[in-house]
């Protein structure tokens, strides 16, 4: 049994890491197109799906690689689809829904520091892209020993992982604690790589950018 455990384990980390290398590249450019820090994509992007495009939700309709529900996605694509090039009909392509679910972090990011004046933590809005940042926000104000459960009832039956730790209900400081050392645990393994593709995409969006003014007859 340990053995099959061991190779269950040595499988799924394969998977992660294949799916981490058909991505990477592009989850750094697209880091680089929205602003967005690539460690924070790669985070959400680690949790909601592994990296896996074909991620669908057991419940609801979270799916593709940011794990981004229909009405959500519709949302987007209506707010920032021109600007970024992106139609309805893109859903489960991973650049059209690894834009689109970062342009939602900054979105949310925007929403908790206005309210915090300060700057959110990666726990903080991963919490707002996990329930929506208005219920992450009322979720943060409760006393910490609150059960989640009896905050947000109707989506505990669809995500028991989440609100229960064998059957025992997890209170909103043990649910913040388990996102922040998934969070912690993936920006261990693929943040700096993470990083070190975005500068090197910024180093190419430069010199493009440089060599297209030089190249100019306005210069």
């Amino acid at each position: 049994m340990v053995r099959f455990l061991l190779l269950i384990s040595l499988l799924l980390t394969f998977s992660v890491n294949a799916a981490w290398d058909q991505h990477k590249e592009t989850i750094a450019e697209v880091a680089v197109v929205t602003n967005v820090e690539p460690e924070l994509i790669t985070a959400v992007a680690l949790l909601e799906s592994s990296f896996r495009q074909d991620a669908k939700a057991a419940a609801g309709s979270s799916k593709g690689i940011m794990g981004i529900t229909d009405p959500t996605w519709k949302h987007l694509v209506t707010k920032y689809g021109e600007e970024y090039e992106v139609k309805h009909s893109d859903r489960m392509k991973p650049r059209a829904e690894l834009i689109m679910g970062a342009m939602y972090l900054s979105d949310i990011k925007t929403y908790l520091e206005t309210r915090y004046k300060r700057k959110a933590t990666y726990t903080e809005i991963y919490l707002g892209y996990k329930f929506g940042p208005q219920r992450a926000l009322e979720m943060l104000s409760l006393n910490k020993t609150t059960k989640l459960v009896d905050f947000y009832p109707e989506a505990a039956e669809r995500n028991k992982a989440v609100y229960f730790k064998e059957n025992t209900p997890r209170t909103v400081a043990e649910t913040a604690r388990v996102f922040k050392n998934r969070i912690r645990a993936g920006l261990n393994q693929f943040g700096q790589e993470a990083k070190r593709l975005f500068e090197e995409k910024q180093e190419e969006a430069f010199v493009v950018y440089r060599d297209a003014l030089n190249n100019s007859d306005c210069v």
